[in-house]
């Protein structure tokens, strides 16, 4: 289960980076940028885990990363150390904030996936997507501190879901995907999505906000639950690709 996980991750990076791509050329096949995107993605969650193959696995991906990162293209290699610090930032001074921790993992993942797989003109150019996702992995950032409430209890760990409670949190991350799907309407003004387009983008988001709607009243003990919820939550950023793709 938990290698299925360590995968599954990694696989929705890459659908949101063809999302993006998507937007301006329609027939986009995965390249160097996707794969460089798969192995670091898999490093970056799994290099410390406790389970010896899945580290050294982590840690090959880490190093394959590194000859795929030479075929990239000059500005996408510029662009790469700025996500690496904006995390790092967060692991050395901002983890006792708990607001710090959904901005930063949203940051991130809206930078990787979007803003460098992208020249600047377009990304720009696509900005109700970027709001949008932005809004969607907060709202996946904060049904994960839902889940990996009991744990970070025992952990004494500072996160919004210990701090707000789940009702509020809740509001949150509706909140923020209320301002995804507004976005999205931007979208289809700006002519980026059809009508029915924009009908299947919303699909993603209500999945989202129903999935933290009922992970604020459950209690799960078992990791393989934990895990496969995680799994649903983070598959609402691939099903935004397959059903774009409609």
């Amino acid at each position: 289960m938990r290698s299925i996980y360590a995968v599954w991750t990694p696989l929705c990076a890459v659908a949101l980076a063809l999302y993006s791509q998507s937007l301006f050329i329609p027939d986009v096949a995965p390249g160097w940028l996707e794969i460089w995107l798969f192995c670091s993605t898999f490093f970056v969650y799994q290099f410390t885990h406790r389970s010896r193959l899945l580290r050294w696995t982590a840690w090959g991906m880490g190093m394959f990363s590194g000859i795929c990162f030479l075929f990239l293209p000059k500005e996408v290699q510029l662009f790469t150390p700025l996500p690496a610090l904006v995390w790092v930032g967060y692991f050395w001074s901002l983890r006792g904030h708990p607001v710090a921790k959904p901005f930063l993992v949203a940051g991130v993942w809206l930078l990787v996936t979007h803003f460098m797989v992208l020249s600047w003109p377009m990304a720009v150019q696509s900005w109700p997507v970027a709001v949008a996702r932005f809004g969607l992995i907060f709202a996946l950032a904060l049904g994960y501190d839902l889940l990996d409430r009991l744990y970070d209890q025992r952990l004494d760990t500072a996160t919004l879901a210990l701090v707000l409670g789940g009702r509020n949190i809740f509001l949150v991350s509706a909140l923020a995907l209320g301002i995804a799907a507004l976005a999205l309407l931007a979208g289809y003004r700006w002519h980026f999505f059809s009508g029915t387009q924009l009908c299947l983008q919303l699909i993603p988001l209500l999945g989202a906000m129903v999935l933290i709607y009922r992970i604020r009243h459950w209690e799960i003990h078992s990791e393989s639950a934990i895990l496969w919820t995680k799994m649903v939550l983070d598959g609402m950023m691939l099903l935004q690709y397959v059903l774009y793709l409609f």
